[in-house]
């Protein structure tokens, strides 16, 4: 992936992770990585897509909406 050591630890940020993009996105990234996925969306659309993802022990939800917050906050 890019040059970029997948088995180091790191978290990243996936917005809109409940939408199709964003869920096969973070599908990859708990599969194929040993990273922490952070996942905000504000689940306009529904996030059944999560559901398969909680039972992960490096994933994580925020629920929001990325225009009302700042950044640090929702990465602490």
């Amino acid at each position: 992936m890019f040059g970029i050591n997948l088995s180091e630890s790191k978290t990243v940020l996936v917005s809109g992770g409940a939408g199709y993009v964003g869920s096969a996105l973070v599908s990859r990234l708990l599969r194929d990585t040993n990273w922490n996925v952070k996942v905000f969306d504000n689940l306009m659309y529904g996030g059944d897509s999560l559901f398969q993802f909680f039972n992960f022990e490096k994933f994580s939800f925020v629920k929001g909406d990325l225009r009302k917050f700042e950044l640090p906050k929702i990465v602490e």
